[in-house]
């Protein structure tokens, strides 16, 4: 995965050479990552997930500037155990997710050939699937209280919307017209409605930067 993350990093640097009025019209940066839910829960292991996203930064040659765009995220998470009743309990659940995206955020610009930023500000997740997989177990001899799993669940389940607010750095080295960068971000998500009602990611991106 990282052999291909690169190739596709140089193609991204190669395209803006050429067409970099263009992109620069739509777009400032666009950037892959990888994740990882921290849900805030003891019964519940994150899992690396993947995303993209493209961004537009205004001001982008002042000290302060404003970032926004469009970011998908697939995340992944384990429950390793959970129960509604005494008859029966869930484990080792799989629960898949992916999200729409849409940041708003301050960024605070430092240095000159090696740039770097501080960035902070708000977002939305809109629930676009969510699905989960894992074993089920009932309560067959109640007198002694032994489970047995009765069935393997595999299902689509209803998505959730989140509103949070991030924290980011970034570090962008100059490659001729564009620039890498380096960014990683911790987001916190938050609905009372949903199942999880905390939901939030670290995530670390790499892109480029017309």
């Amino acid at each position: 995965m990282k052999k291909n993350l690169l190739l596709v990093l140089i193609s991204f640097i190669s395209i803006s050479s050429y067409s970099q009025d263009t992109i620069n019209k739509i777009i400032d940066e666009c950037y892959f990552s990888i994740n990882k839910t921290t849900m805030g829960y003891d019964n519940v292991d994150g899992k690396a997930g993947l995303g993209f996203g493209l961004n537009k930064v205004f001001l982008k040659d002042r000290k302060l500037s404003i970032a926004t765009g469009v970011n998908v995220n697939w995340t992944n998470f384990t429950q390793t155990y959970y129960t509604t009743s005494k008859s029966f309990y869930y484990k080792n659940m799989d629960f898949k997710n992916s999200y729409l995206s849409i940041p708003l955020a301050g960024r605070l610009n430092f240095g000159d050939v090696i740039k770097y930023y501080f960035e902070t500000g708000i977002y939305y997740d809109f629930g676009l699937s969510a699905s989960k997989s894992g074993d089920y177990y009932s309560l067959v001899d109640p007198e002694n209280n032994i489970y047995q799993k009765t069935k393997e669940i595999d299902e689509t389940i209803d998505s959730h919307n989140y509103f949070g607010y991030s924290i980011a750095f970034g570090l962008v080295y100059k490659i001729g017209k564009g620039a890498l960068i380096i960014r990683p971000e911790t987001k916190f998500g938050d609905n009372k409605s949903a199942y999880f009602n905390y939901f939030g990611y670290h995530k670390l991106s790499i892109g480029v930067q017309f």
